[in-house]
């Protein structure tokens, strides 16, 4: 009986993973990368660490960029914040409330940028953690047919 997961995971997008760090693409199907041959054995013994460590260095890399993002925003938040709170509302000749700026905040283009810059990032992390540890899994397969072939 053929398997249903195995149906979904090879002919869906999900599988297809496309990071962008910087101005370069990293794109590949997740499900070729992790086929296992007793053909290729060798091969996939000696590119296992560096697939694995490239993954790693490219989440560590999106990770800091994140940082970076989150910072910038913290930044532009309270900047705009500070602006907002020492102007007087026009109608009332009072300053601002704290609920009315954060909800101004929240709209401001630059900020809203920044937000779903830092969500990508997060979503992109934590695909490649999941690619992380399949790569794992894959690694520990490849011990086990290494042990039963001898």
């Amino acid at each position: 009986m053929k398997s249903k997961l195995k149906e979904y995971v090879k002919d869906k997008e999900i599988a297809e993973i496309a990071i962008t760090y910087g101005k370069e693409t990293f794109a590949f199907n997740l499900f070729d990368e992790l086929i296992i041959s007793e053909a290729k054995l060798q091969d996939a013994l000696e590119s296992q660490p560096s697939y694995y460590a490239f993954l790693g260095m490219l989440s560590n890399n999106l990770r800091r960029k994140k940082e970076d993002l989150e910072l910038e925003k913290d930044k532009l938040f309270s900047k705009k914040y500070l602006q907002l709170k020492e102007s007087l509302n026009p109608m009332t000749s009072m300053p601002y409330s704290d609920e009315y700026i954060r909800s101004k905040l929240m709209k401001n283009l630059d900020f809203v940028t920044l937000r779903e810059q830092v969500t990508k990032i997060n979503y992109d992390i934590n695909r490649l953690q999941t690619c992380l540890t399949a790569f794992q899994q894959r690694s520990e397969l490849i011990k086990s047919l290494i042990y039963k072939n001898r």
